[in-house]
Formats: C-alpha cells, structure tokens, sequence
C-alpha cells in the first residue's frame, strides 16, 4: 500500500474536535540511544576535533530514509518530495522536525594503538601517523532526540524510526563509516516516551530484528533502483563474531584485503593485467572489475615502476560503495553485518576514466555486482536475512 506525507496540513484546517483535544499542541518524539561499536572519526571544520555533530546525524538520517523509502513510494520523484517535506529544502522550507543530541557518556582519544593491518586497510586515509586527529572511543553512548513539529503525521514519525533503526542496525557516523568504522548499535528507541526496541542479546535475535525489519519495508522493488536503496536485489548476512570490536575490524580488513588481492582471485589477477597493459600505453576495453566496490580506485606500483593510475567516473569523480561493512554490539559478543545495497551504479552519461603516466583511457560502465556477492559468499558460516 502507498502512503503519502501530509503533515504540511496548516493546523487551522485541522477539524474543531482536534483542536478541542488539543493534540496539535502535543511534540510528539523519538529517542534513540546508540553505542558506538568502533572507532568514529567524526569531526567539523577543524578535523583534528571529533564531534557529534547534529548536521552529520541529520544527514545520515536523510540517506536512510532514501535508503528505506523506495518501497513506501512509486518513485524517486516521489521519494525526493516526501524527502523535501519531512527534512526541509529551499522550496519546501523548514523541516519537520529538530534534532538535539544528548551525549554525557562519550570518550575521545588520538590513540592509534589498536590500528593493525587489516584495520588499516579498511581505514585507509586515517593513517596511523596522523595522531593529532581525534575520534570518538567505542563504548561512547549518546541519545538522539527527535522533536517533531505540533500536528506532525504519524507517516512521518514513522520515517523517521525508520531511518533511525537503520543507522543502527546498517550504518555510522564519520570517516569510513561504510568500511566498519564509526558503527552504531541500536540500544533503545523510543516513540513518545514508550519503549519499543528490545536490544539483540545473540545473532539469533538479531537476524529476527534483521528481517522483521525487512519484512516492515513491505514490497521492496523488483527491479534494481535508480539510488541506493532497499530493494530485492539487496543482500544482508552476519558473517564474523568476536569478543573484541577492534579485532572484528581487524578480521573484516583482512578477509577483504584478502579477497581483493590481484595473487589469491583470479578476477583480480586479470584486473592487474589490465592495469599493466595501461601502463604500456596498450588499449584495453573495460575497466577493473574491483570499481564495483566504490570509486575513486587507484592503484600505486612502487619501485622500480613507480607509477600511479587513477580511476574515476569521468565527471562525478566519485561513486560510494554499495557495500556496507557494520559491526553490532551483542550481548558478549560483536557481529560484523555486510549489507549489499546494489542499484544503478552511475547516470548513462558517466564513463570510467582511466589515467596514468603514458595512457588516459574512457571506458563504458559495466560493473558486475556478483563480485561483491561472491565476497559475502566467502564466509561460510554466514546467516542471511531474507529478502
């Protein structure tokens, strides 16, 4: 069933009983407790400084209702609207709700001690030597309240859960987020002050939130979405668990590193042979298979070739990965999350571009999303949600 947002309704077209009742006067509210799992790199103007920021959170928010609206609606179009309406634009005006952050319980550091080869990979660009950039510790707990406007719709209060539970089932904050780091677990939710989230205490209990949370998107497009977005081509498993976060990150580096290496899969090696043949300044025809996993993607041939090769769509440059890396808090225990977000993986007029010393090289975008499948595949121990 379709729903649309109507809490644009001006409140003195609202009928006299409601105004008699008095409701339209009521803040409705949600409040969501997280603790961060892994180290969150999350920072504003000056980078060295981590902090919560409430523009950071309103706008993972606003990706996870994309992410999760594509089913509530017939379109993009239509989802962009709803968007527009529910977190306030320049056409639409103010949103529907405020933010306030309530984080008493949150530690910082610029320790990089727990910075190993595997979670080194997974964080490239937090480089251990830069010790002056700080981070949010895992442990930290924080609240996010959301304050929703008088006679603001129960479908949009709705949304915001939504999206709210997604951030911490899915997702983060900061740098790398979708690489593990900064990963959120959800430990309470609730909705006018009734609480309606009961922590997983296993993985059991968490592929039971997994897919009851699946099954409440209702029915999720068929065919691959135009954005990032919920849809039957998704993919979520539980893979790894671990008694320490920072070792799962770790894992999870290595099980990656290792995957992707050009001398363990042979869809790489040919990846590699490519590259080189680039560097001669010989043709090639497609692009690496390993851009299905976000772009830019560069490769750096060190002595005695030093030489660089950059990758990137000819225009936007950049291109997020589809696969997100999260890693839950249970009850003794940590769980690391792959989720799948597969959709069109750049406009019909973006080409890859392919540059270094000798060769600069347009090739036609043509991923193959079985790659990254073939990844989740590779932990055989795994427990998938249904889609």
């Amino acid at each position: 069933m379709r729903k649309n947002l109507d809490h644009s309704k001006p409140f003195n077209e609202h009928s006299k009983t409601q105004k008699k009742r008095g409701w339209y006067m009521r803040y409705r509210k949600i409040q969501a407790k997280y603790k961060v799992a892994t180290p969150m790199f999350l920072s504003g103007g000056d980078q060295d400084k981590a902090e919560l920021r409430v523009v950071s959170i309103k706008g993972v928010l606003r990706f996870w209702f994309r992410a999760t609206a594509l089913s509530q609606y017939d379109s993009w179009l239509k989802v962009k609207e709803a968007e527009q309406l529910l977190f306030g634009s320049a056409d639409a005006g103010q949103g529907a709700f405020l933010i306030k952050i309530h984080s008493k319980q949150i530690d910082k550091s610029v320790n990089r001690d727990w910075f190993k080869f595997g979670s080194n990979y997974l964080g490239y660009g937090l480089d251990k030597t830069k010790t002056s950039r700080q981070y949010i510790k895992p442990g930290g707990v924080f609240t996010i309240e959301v304050i929703f406007k008088p006679g603001t719709s129960d479908d949009c209060v709705a949304a915001i859960k939504r999206s709210l539970i997604a951030l911490g089932l899915f997702g983060g904050l900061g740098a790398r987020s979708r690489r593990g780091y900064g990963s959120l677990s959800l430990e309470s939710l609730t909705v006018d002050n009734n609480e309606v989230w009961n922590k997983p205490k296993n993985q059991q209990d968490l592929l039971s939130l997994l897919n009851n949370f699946i099954e409440e998107l209702g029915q999720l497009p068929v065919e691959l979405p135009e954005y990032t977005a919920f849809s039957k081509k998704s993919r979520i498993a539980l893979t790894i668990t671990n008694n320490n976060p920072m070792k799962l990150l770790n894992i999870m580096g290595r099980e990656m590193m290792n995957y992707r290496g050009a001398k363990t899969n042979p869809i790489f090696k040919q990846d590699a042979a490519k590259i080189i043949r680039l560097t001669k300044g010989q043709t090639i025809e497609e692009h690496p298979q390993r851009i299905v996993f976000g772009l830019p993607h560069n490769y750096y041939f060190p002595r005695p070739f030093k030489e660089s090769i950059s990758i990137n769509a000819n225009e936007l440059q950049r291109r997020a990965s589809p696969l997100f890396i999260h890693i839950h808090e249970l009850e003794n225990s940590y769980v690391s999350i792959l989720t799948l977000l597969p959709a069109v993986f750049l406009p019909k007029n973006q080409k890859i571009f392919l540059s270094c010393k000798k060769a600069n090289r347009s090739v036609n975008t043509n991923v193959n999303y079985n790659v990254i499948h073939n990844f989740i595949d590779s932990f055989a121990n795994r427990l998938e949600v249904t889609i």
